[in-house]
């Protein structure tokens, strides 16, 4: 399943608290494999309009740069390598929970 980075159950945050009711609820269901991907920020084309995501969009690559240590974690993430990401997770056989963030997603493509 894809979440959003920071979930938490916890958050005062509507948005990152919904993604980890939703991340504790897939988590608590009978599979032998489940990989929940957090990405950042994602870039790619959408079928909706997005007006601020446009704007946001061309200065994400700038603040990408800038983004190191503990911060490279919020790097923006093309949607179409997590899809790859998860692909390639979803042939491999592995059992249990798995939690992948940007970094991660990243090394998986």
């Amino acid at each position: 399943m894809v979440s959003a980075i920071g979930a938490n159950l916890k958050s005062s945050n509507f948005y990152i608290k919904l993604k980890g009711e939703i991340e504790n609820a897939i988590s608590g269901l009978n599979y032998e494999s489940i990989h929940i991907y957090r990405p950042s920020f994602l870039r790619g084309k959408r079928k909706e309009n997005r007006p601020l995501e446009k704007i946001i969009l061309p200065m994400m690559r700038l603040v990408d740069m800038a983004l190191i240590g503990p911060l490279k974690k919020y790097k923006s993430i093309d949607a179409n390598d997590v899809a790859k990401a998860m692909f390639n997770e979803s042939i491999t056989n592995k059992r249990g929970i798995f939690v992948h963030n940007s970094e991660q997603i990243n090394r998986l493509v």
